[in-house]
Parts: C-alpha cells; sequence; structure tokens
C-alpha cells in the first residue's frame, strides 16, 4: 500500500500546505513570490511526498533533479514526478563505495538515527559526486533555485566540495541539529555558507535554510554606519531548550482527525458533508435576499452598510439566551470561548435551522482538536494562516481562504486619544518585546532567549513557565501606553505567517524589525509602503543581525519624529485593526450568498488550497 491508498496519510500530508516537516517549503515559495516555475536539486529526496522539502514546488509546476540511494526511489518519483529527473544514485564528498543507514520505509537521512528508536539497517552502495551530477545534466549558467542536501553528517563534505561559485542554488536547506542562535559562529555549516556568500534565512527544527546574498531584494533601509555599542554584548550563558518531538505532534493530528477523515469504505460520510456544504449556501443565499440581516454578534452591525447590507444587530449572548438572528459570525481564538460555548451554539443551531454561523478561525495553526470540533459545529471557517488549513476539511467542506492577522489586543475606541495624548512624549530606545512561550517553537525560544541576552539595553521578554508576565493585571489601554514607551518592536517569527504584532507596533507608531523573508507580508504591505513606513528588516535570526537592524530602526524613527510616528499610527488604524479583516469576511460572505448555487460535488470551490 502506498500512501495514495490512505486517505488519513494525505490529509496529514497535506495539513499544513507544506509537505516538509519543517515547513521549509512553505516559507520559501512565499519568499519567492509564489511563482510556478522554478527548478530545484533534491538530494536525499526519499519520497515523492512524505516528509519532500520539494513536493510543493512540484505541485506548482516546477521541475528538477530528485537524487537517492534507496532501492526502489526511482518507482514511486517516476510515477509521480514524471517531469523531473530522478537518479537512484549516492552522493558523497568523492566517488566510491560509501555506507549509510537505511530504514524500512526506505529513508536513509542520517540525521534520522537521533530521532527515532529505530535501528536502520547498513548498506553499502556506489557513490558520485554531486558537481559531476551537475556538470552532466544542468546547463551551465542554468539557476537553481532550491537545492536540499537531506543527507546528514554528509551534507557539510558535499558543500564543502562543491563549486558554489559556478553553482550558486539561490536557496539552500542544510540539516545542522546542533545550531544554537547564540553562537552561530561555532556551526562549521553556517561559517562555511557564510564565508561563501550566503546568509541564514530562517531554522525550521534540525535545518538551517539559506539564500545567498546577490538574491536578496533591495534593502529597505539605507545604508547606516554601525553604531558601536558601549561594551560588548554580553555572553550568551547556556540554554536548557527542550527538543521538539515531531512525531508527537504528528500523532497529536492524527488523534485530532480520528472520526472525522472519511475513507474509501465510508462514501456516505463524504457525501453527508458534501450536503452540508452545499445545505449552508443554500441557506447563506436565502440569508443574503432578506431585506434585513440580523446579525450576531451586535458589534458587527456597522458594517453593514461597507459591504452592502441592511443589519439589524443582535448581541451574542441574547442569541444564546433565545433571541433570534440570522448570520453569526464567531471569533474562534479559543481565549474567548467560554465553558458553556458548545452547548450554547448548538441550541441556538437547534432553535435556528435557517441561521448561517461562520467562524474566524484565528488559531487554525495549532489546537487541532478543538479547531475540528470547532469547524463541525458551523457552516464556514474563515482561517487566520493560510498553511496548516488543510485538515479542517475533515470536519467541514466550506474552509475559505484565509483572512490575515490584525491587530486586535488594544481597546479601539481609545487608541487615538492616548496616542494623541502621548504624542512627542520621550520614547525608550530600547528594543522592545513580550512574547508568550510557544513549546511547539523551541528555535524561537533560543533566538529570544540570545537577544535578550546578547543586544545591549533591550526590553525582549518570553514569558516562559515559572516566570511571571508583568502585564497580568493591564487593562488594554495600559498596555497599549506601554508600547508607546518604545520606538523599536522586535517581531520573532514562530510560525509560517505574518503576525499581529507587526500591526501593533505600527499601531503604537513603531517601527518593528521583522525577519527578511515573512510569508505574506508583501501581500498585506506593498513592498514601497513598507519602505516609505519604515519596516527595516534583520538579515539573519542571529543577535549580531538583529543589533545591527535595531541601531538602523533607531536612525529611521529619530530621523522621522512625530509625524513619523503618526503616521505609521495612521495606517495601521486605518486598514489593519480587527474590524478590517470582519469587513473582508463579510464581504466574502455577502458575495457568495448572491453567487448562483451549484450542485453539491465534495469540498466546495473557494476552500482553502
Amino acid at each position: 500500500m502506498t500512501i495514495f491508498d490512505d486517505p488519513r496519510e494525505l490529509a496529514r500530508l497535506n495539513l499544513q500546505r507544506s509537505f516538509s516537516r519543517g515547513g521549509e517549503d512553505r516559507l520559501i515559495l512565499d519568499a519567492l513570490g509564489n511563482p510556478s516555475t522554478g527548478f530545484y536539486v533534491d538530494v536525499g529526496a526519499h519520497h515523492p511526498y512524505r516528509h519532500s522539502k520539494t513536493a510543493l514546488f512540484a505541485e506548482r509546476g516546477w521541475t528538477g533533479i530528485n537524487i537517492d540511494a534507496a532501492p526502489g526511489f526511482c518507482e514511486l518519483f517516476d510515477r509521480y514526478r514524471p517531469n523531473d529527473l530522478n537518479l537512484n544514485v549516492a552522493i558523497a564528498p568523492e566517488a566510491g563505495t560509501v555506507t549509510v543507514p537505511l530504514f524500512d520505509d526506505g529513508a536513509w537521512d542520517a540525521t534520522r538515527l537521533e530521532e527515532t528508536d529505530d535501528r536502520p539497517s547498513e548498506v553499502e552502495i556506489e557513490a558520485v559526486r554531486l558537481d559531476t551530477i551537475l556538470d552532466m545534466h544542468v546547463f551551465p549558467g542554468e539557476p537553481i533555485d532550491v537545492m536540499n542536501l537531506a543527507i546528514g553528517a554528509l551534507a557539510r563534505p558535499v558543500l564543502e566540495g562543491l563549486d558554489l561559485k559556478a553553482r550558486r542554488p539561490r536557496y539552500l536547506i542544510v540539516p545542522d541539529p546542533d545550531f544554537d542562535f547564540a553562537a552561530a559562529e561555532a556551526s562549521p555549516i553556517y561559517t562555511l555558507l557564510l564565508g561563501r556568500g550566503y546568509r541564514l534565512a530562517f531554522r525550521t527544527n534540525a535545518n538551517s535554510v539559506f539564500v545567498r546574498d546577490d538574491a536578496a531584494e533591495e534593502r529597505v533601509s539605507a545604508p547606516v554606519a554601525p553604531a558601536q555599542p558601549d561594551s560588548a554584548p554580553a555572553a550568551v550563558p547556556e540554554q536548557e531548550v527542550p527538543e521538539q518531538d515531531m512525531a508527537e505532534r504528528v500523532a497529536d493530528v492524527e488523534t485530532a482527525l480520528d472520526g472525522f477523515v472519511w475513507d474509501a469504505e465510508a462514501p456516505d460520510r463524504l457525501a453527508a458533508k458534501s450536503a452540508a456544504a452545499h445545505d449552508a449556501r443554500r441557506r447563506l443565499q436565502a440569508v443574503m435576499a432578506r431585506e434585513t440581516v440580523r446579525i450576531a454578534p451586535g458589534n458587527f452591525g456597522f458594517l453593514g452598510k461597507s459591504v452592502g447590507v441592511t443589519f439589524k444587530p443582535v448581541p451574542l449572548q441574547d442569541v444564546f439566551a433565545g433571541a433570534d438572528a440570522d448570520l453569526i459570525l464567531l471569533t474562534g481564538h479559543l481565549f474567548f470561548q467560554g465553558p458553556d460555548f458548545y452547548r450554547q451554539l448548538a441550541e441556538a443551531r437547534a432553535r435556528l435551522p435557517e441561521a448561517v454561523i461562520g467562524l474566524y478561525l484565528r488559531d487554525n495553526h495549532r489546537e487541532y482538536a478543538e479547531n475540528l470540533r470547532m469547524a463541525e459545529a458551523v457552516d464556514f471557517v474563515i482561517p487566520g494562516h493560510g498553511y496548516r488549513a488543510h485538515y479542517l476539511r475533515a470536519a467541514n467542506f466550506n474552509i475559505l481562504d484565509a483572512e490575515p492577522m490584525a491587530s486586535g489586543q488594544f481597546s479601539a475606541s481609545h487608541m487615538r486619544a492616548i496616542f494623541d495624548e502621548a504624542e512627542g512624549a520621550p520614547r525608550s530606545d530600547a528594543l522592545y518585546g513580550r512574547f508568550n512561550h510557544n513549546p511547539n517553537a523551541p528555535w524561537r525560544t533560543a533566538f529570544l532567549d540570545a537577544v535578550a541576552a546578547g543586544v545591549p539595553g533591550n526590553d525582549v521578554v518570553e514569558w516562559k513557565p515559572g516566570i511571571e508576565r508583568d502585564d497580568a493585571d493591564q487593562s488594554p489601554d495600559s498596555r497599549y501606553r506601554e508600547w508607546l514607551g518604545h520606538k523599536v518592536s522586535l517581531v520573532a517569527q514562530s510560525d509560517f505567517a505574518t503576525p499581529r504584532r507587526v500591526f501593533d507596533a505600527l499601531l503604537a507608531g513603531q517601527i518593528p524589525l521583522i525577519p527578511r523573508g515573512l510569508p505574506d507580508l508583501d501581500a498585506l504591505i506593498a513592498p514601497e509602503r513598507q519602505a516609505d513606513l519604515p519596516i527595516v528588516f534583520y538579515e539573519e535570526m542571529t543577535v549580531e543581525a538583529v543589533a545591527a537592524a535595531h541601531r538602523i530602526a533607531l536612525q529611521r524613527f529619530d530621523e522621522g519624529g512625530t509625524a513619523g510616528a503618526r503616521a505609521r499610527h495612521e495606517f495601521a488604524r486605518g486598514s489593519h485593526q480587527m474590524q478590517h479583516r470582519y469587513r473582508a469576511i463579510l464581504t466574502r460572505l455577502v458575495r457568495m450568498g448572491r453567487e448562483p448555487l451549484s450542485e453539491p460535488t465534495g469540498p466546495q470551490e473557494g476552500a482553502a488550497h
């Protein structure tokens, strides 16, 4: 049996809109602007889909070379990657015979020895140099957009023997499990590629992803001579960072999918979901045909004019207490769900069978079981993140395209008055950042610890277990005033989407310090607008890169002064608050409700891809 015979495996593979274990494919594709053509070289390709770093590129229309030494490798790749060149050989620093670990599933990435109790067999196979393969099959000057070297400890010597002047892949994915942000120079892989014209783009699990310097986009900020700190950055102490067990995460997902994923032996379940999705669209069409639409929560009522509908606002608690409503739009952030939420929702659903219930699921990228439960209870789901949304279709076929995050933690009614009150007041030069601890992102914890210890005079805190929050008793207004007291905020990537803190920083008039290549950013803020605000990027997730970018951001803030801070505030307040996202969601629902209704055939058109 192959994975294509197992719908559960397919659902798991499509979970993140990413096939790779760390999301490298999604990050790179987003950074490149989702091009439909490109060329990759995948060394240690293993499988056309499972854990693949290049399957997502192939689905977009890219082609490339896939190389693996596992027996039978070409059979699957020739079937599912017929447009690629598939080579069943081993890659080594020198041609000859090598011994490699081979697992039962055909994987031979040596780094897996540290991730499993399974013991592989060892096989001796003939190996060739990578540059030999490239000389034979890649024309001189032909661009290589992505090169993946999933060959464990062999990656470094293979890179040392590769002519990176003649062959300069735009992105390099290299295993480096011992990399430490606090001591990046101690990594032989990092120093090797830094010396050959590459910079670290991001880290995912045990891999480092590098981008060549001459492929980087034009810098938003003009070159500024680095300011010299009064003293050298403090030494970063040894950090105990718990290793993320990816097997447990996969098990969590598969457990969450139990009872939801249909299979070939239960076509009635698929038909039932299709019929439910079709009926939801029928009800949406009926609701949007009414002269007045009763909408809950009531604070959405003022959006009616902007979306072309007359809304009559109804408080959500009134609906749960027995009031009528035609359209209910819920926020699916787990923090907002009370203990009686599902009981109240089920009662409202039973009492209002013709009502339409939508869900803006702001946490679709984690808490899988809870999200599936919520998705099954409503008619339409709008994820807050474009990745990790496919699994929701196991519970609901009406999964729409994602609506990205926006500023939502401050009091909208008071922000302008508080900003006006604080305008012109002195602000701190200290790099600011308050971060909730994410146990699924140990690389972010390591990075934040390094920044907190190594960037002079910073005010960066991650609230780990045992660390008392310093804003626990703060109101949204007082928290906003704290943000207004700083010039620059740090944005640290833990997931594969633009976080709301980008817009929180702009709303406070700050300059956000953002890692280069943050997915979706260009779609939310045009590059020319990024330069004008400005947004300042740090080129690597290292202390040195953050410190250098922080100096640039401080200079740009001081140059723009009060007028610059107000321009950033007005930009975010006018375009990137939660009300703007809800308006966009309601606009889409109104448009869908006025479209002709087609016959049910499966996952509905407009669902997330």
